[in-house]
């Protein structure tokens, strides 16, 4: 378990050759890239991630730069321990990085193992107030690393594939759900409602059982065409929230306890545990 501050060494690569950043900062750390080009390849990064590292550099050094006052590193490795005691597995480590203005964390297979990736770019000390969530303050990363942690957990346990191309929506939903609600249980409130506004939640709940009846038939899509669809911020219908529903039925039947259970059962268990149909 190790906290990586990545995100200073590429400051410094791009302060000493701005003009070479993407095709240097793939090659100076081929392991970090390699792992998320395979995670999320072109349908995250474009056609090129070098060339996308070229693109994003100056902005990409600005944000970098203004994130090494946060005081991320001790913030991270403290919740990382945090949440390492209450999670089944070994701990990941956890790069402080770049995922390039796509999210402020993720899971990402690298070296032949899950990490946390933080991407430093979207934190600042002052995020805007209103419109879509694009920025994030450093006390927001107290429901980060455990909601990622806890992706790492479930993906060890089952040999799930963290990138999207290999999971279903099922998996999808079941591995975001399991992480909201452990998130939640350490921070004491919704963390859904962090990046998902409040009146977009009102709608899925308002329509829970037709979303629940619908969703059934879906299960089995799979690929970065259904993240893509259920896992966009434009999404109609969010997989997150289904994936929160779903987990939130399953612990209202079998009590709060029942969560360090379900972060690693498997998923056509819940549902056969709720008498929903097999997918």
């Amino acid at each position: 378990m190790a906290v990586i501050p990545l995100y200073r060494d590429l400051l410094r690569l791009h302060e000493a050759a701005p003009h070479q950043f993407g095709a240097l900062a793939c090659q100076t750390y081929p392991t970090f890239f390699s792992g998320l080009w395979e995670t999320y390849g072109s349908d995250l990064f474009g056609p090129s991630l070098p060339r996308s590292l070229q693109a994003a550099g100056p902005s990409l050094a600005g944000a970098l730069q203004a994130a090494t006052h946060l005081g991320l590193e001790e913030r991270a490795a403290t919740l990382l321990a945090q949440s390492a005691a209450l999670l089944p597995g070994p701990s990941p480590d956890c790069y402080l990085g770049t995922l390039l203005f796509t999210g402020p964390a993720a899971t990402v297979g690298i070296g032949g193992a899950p990490v946390v990736v933080v991407g430093m770019e979207r934190f600042t000390a002052h995020p805007p107030v209103g419109g879509p969530k694009q920025y994030y303050h450093p006390a927001e990363l107290a429901e980060m690393i455990p909601h990622e942690a806890a992706h790492v957990a479930r993906g060890g346990a089952l040999h799930l594939p963290m990138s999207p191309r290999g999971l279903s929506l099922l998996e999808m939903c079941m591995l975001e759900g399991t992480a909201l609600h452990f998130a939640d249980s350490l921070v004491g409130r919704q963390t859904l409602a962090t990046f998902m506004p409040a009146e977009r939640i009102a709608w899925h709940e308002s329509n829970r059982e037709p979303i629940r009846q619908w969703v059934q038939g879906h299960w089995r899509k799979s690929g970065f065409p259904t993240f893509k669809r259920y896992f966009g911020s434009e999404a109609d219908l969010s997989g997150y929230w289904i994936g929160y529903d779903l987990c939130r039925r399953y612990l209202e039947a079998c009590g709060q306890a029942a969560l360090g259970a379900l972060i690693t059962m498997p998923s056509a268990m819940v549902l056969a545990r709720l008498g929903d149909p097999a997918p």
